[in-house]
């Protein structure tokens, strides 16, 4: 089954991993011309995460110009890069700051950002699992959480695309629940 992660920060590094060792074939696109500040950071701190990092090294596209995501009916037909749509099975929304943008495009309002100064900021819990579309997951955390979090998130997305029990997105943040 083939998986098109978008964002390469810590949620879609960590989510695409998770995916590929479940099985999935997984891109990962990134509108960057590298990872995340952050993601480089936790991959010079923590050795785990690099090698998480090496593992999709090879299925990252960076500067994808992603600029939209198509929908017909209850699935996400693809997402435009450029010219191109781009197709999947799945589709996993790691966007950050960008998810939004993407998300309204196709009639989902995400109140998680909103305006303040010139920045933004954190409005809502973070976003993780399906929605009205049912090919499409987002994985929505807070650029403040660490890679471990991440990773539980990881694991949680996994689990729904592989038809396994998943643990429920209220506890997944609580590490006695992966025992």
């Amino acid at each position: 089954m083939q998986v098109l992660v978008i964002g390469a920060g810590i949620n879609g590094i960590a989510t695409a991993s998770f995916l590929q060792q479940r099985g999935f074939a997984v891109s990962l696109l990134e509108r960057n011309s590298s990872i995340s500040s952050k993601a480089l950071a936790a991959s010079a701190e923590y050795p785990q995460f690099s090698q998480l990092l090496a593992t999709v090294a090879g299925c990252i596209s960076f500067e994808s110009g992603v600029s939209g995501l198509s929908a017909l009916n209850d699935l996400v037909s693809g997402v435009r890069v450029g010219e191109q749509l781009l197709r999947a099975d799945y589709y996993v929304l790691a966007a950050g700051k960008s998810s939004p943008c993407l998300l309204r495009q196709i009639g989902i309002r995400h109140p998680r950002w909103r305006r303040k100064g010139f920045r933004l900021v954190a409005n809502a819990a973070p976003f993780l699992g399906r929605c009205s579309y049912a090919n499409l997951l987002l994985n929505g955390g807070d650029a403040s959480m660490d890679w471990t979090l991440a990773c539980a998130w990881a694991q949680y997305l996994t689990d729904l695309l592989s038809g396994r029990p998943a643990v429920s997105a209220a506890n997944a943040a609580d590490p006695l629940c992966y025992r």
